[in-house]
């Protein structure tokens, strides 16, 4: 629904998607001693996926048919992905010391064509375009993790992680319309060297209260390029804190404070400005100028027994990007553009929830329930980006569940199952029903043959939807989209020689990034 005029639009899209991706993996470790081992990991997987869309679109104008359109997409990929790690490490149990040396390459590549057809009413081709890439994407990187006691129940891991990327988005392409032809090379390029340092440190007093400082820093320096020229360069430092402080009351109730903040960098295509025809009628394109987005989380958790636990938590932020929309008139013809924009406005986040793990049956059948409520104040965020029609206090219910046996009949048959349901609001979309997803799984173990077999089945009972309204400044832009998508998955495991399980002690193990939306 689009405000200038009260027009409508109304597409009806369907999408086939097909794939073959076979996979090799491999780890290795070879013990030098009782404190040192090396070892290697080398993963290769190949895709081969062909997909398909068509849709119709219509308009309206005062609920008179102004015109209708029909498109087809069909679009061709190979992609390969090669990653190897290279790692060392150096455990001193006695004195609990781990050191953790990594390096490694990662590649991967993916080529492919595009065909995008557009008819009138008629069954008239009235534009046709053609589009050819070959991505291929660089990564080097080396980490540095140390851990090591700190004097009376106290330790300290520091470490520092240095990423480096290459790359690279050429589209070759073809366009007509209406016996007018072009034909054009874009060639988009993203280089970036991540660097950070990062240190915790943890400590526990009078046996009651437990601590743990956080402090990370990143640094990162990155370039775009759009057909050989720069087009922006950025370089900037971040400070990411976090601080953990929980108390035992007694041994059956606890309660534990939480901070954190995050920050969430745009995906390296999302800078792409170069526009392609999406599967739905609209077409796509990224946006350079985009930001990053920094948040902040409070939370408190209560718990009791072990067993049951109360949890607050409260997020905000003063920016973030999400998609936008826009009409333009090229070569003829109203176009309407989706593109990732930045938002500014305050958004605050209030989450409650209460939660249950526990076991039964000889601690065979392990029950994990959750169950939440949030409330989301998007009043400045609405007013300050000119969103009118979007709601500016939502809420929602949502919940999951885990379900796990163990040695069922002592056959070495375990089953699992995950189901969950929610209503995801984020940003300037708003879901508009309760979208259900289910897993259900079972595994035979065979202990002298070191085999597994699993078998693994997905939304067999429901097949999983979702109904969202996004608002914009031009309009607003209902989504309802219902997947296909259920299926088995079977696999089989067999392993080979000295199944040690590695021992870790980490508390804070992610280094890679500041957080997520």
């Amino acid at each position: 629904m689009y405000y200038k005029d009260n027009s409508l639009q109304l597409i009806d899209a369907e999408s086939a998607y097909t794939g073959k991706n076979p996979s090799f993996s491999s780890t290795s470790e070879f013990e030098l001693n009782d404190k040192n081992n090396i070892g290697l990991v080398v993963e290769y997987f190949r895709g081969n996926r062909t997909s398909e869309s068509n849709s119709f679109e219509s308009n309206y104008l005062n609920d008179v048919l102004l015109n209708s359109f029909s498109q087809d997409n069909l679009g061709r990929t190979n992609s390969n992905n090669l990653g190897t790690n290279l790692f060392y490490k150096y455990y001193d149990k006695e004195k609990n010391k781990i050191l953790d040396v990594n390096l490694g390459i990662n590649y991967d590549s993916e080529k492919g064509t595009t065909d995008f057809t557009r008819k009138n009413a008629l069954d008239e081709v009235t534009e046709l375009r053609n589009f050819a890439n070959y991505n291929q994407n660089r990564n080097y990187f080396v980490k540095v993790d140390y851990t090591s006691p700190l004097g009376k129940d106290g330790s300290l891991e520091v470490g520092g992680k240095a990423n480096f990327d290459n790359n690279v988005i050429p589209n070759n392409y073809f366009t007509k319309i209406d016996n007018n032809e072009s034909a054009n090379v874009n060639q988009f390029q993203y280089t970036e060297n991540l660097n950070s340092l990062y240190a915790n440190f943890s400590k526990k007093f009078f046996e009651k209260l437990e601590t743990r400082i956080g402090l990370r820093y990143e640094y990162i320096d990155y370039k775009i390029h759009q057909n050989g020229t720069e087009t922006r360069r950025e370089s900037y430092g971040t400070l990411l804190p976090n601080l953990l402080v929980k108390y035992a009351f007694t041994p059956n109730y606890d309660l534990s404070l939480t901070y954190n903040h995050n920050l969430w960098r745009p995906w390296y295509s999302e800078f792409n400005d170069f526009e392609m025809p999406g599967n739905n009628g609209f077409f796509y394109r990224g946006n350079v100028n985009l930001l990053p987005n920094p948040s902040d989380r409070i939370g408190l958790k209560f718990g009791i027994y072990k067993k049951y636990f109360l949890s607050a938590r409260y997020t905000f932020t003063d920016q973030d990007y999400w998609t936008s929309y826009t009409q333009e008139i090229q070569e003829d013809q109203v176009k309407t553009i989706s593109f990732p924009d930045n938002f500014k406005g305050k958004v605050e986040k209030f989450y409650l929830s209460a939660s249950t793990n526990q076991n039964f049956i000889k601690n065979k059948l392990n029950v994990n329930l959750s169950l939440g409520w949030s409330y989301t104040d998007n009043s400045d965020f609405n007013i300050r980006n000119g969103l009118k029609a979007a709601t500016n206090y939502l809420n929602f219910f949502s919940g999951s569940t885990n379900l796990s046996y163990t040695n069922l009949f002592n056959k070495n048959i375990n089953l699992s199952a995950w189901m969950s349901i929610d209503n995801q609001n984020y940003g300037n979309s708003v879901a508009n029903q309760y979208n259900f997803f289910h897993n259900i799984s079972v595994t035979k173990i065979f202990p002298v043959l070191q085999i597994e077999t699993s078998l693994q089945l997905m939304n067999i009972f429901k097949r999983p939807s979702m109904n969202t309204t996004t608002f914009s400044q031009i309009g607003s832009f209902q989504n309802t989209q219902k997947w296909d998508w259920y299926g088995f998955s079977l696999t089989f495991v067999k392993r080979f020689g000295n199944q040690k399980v590695k021992e870790n002690t980490k508390t804070d193990v992610e280094k890679n990034s500041g957080g997520s939306k």
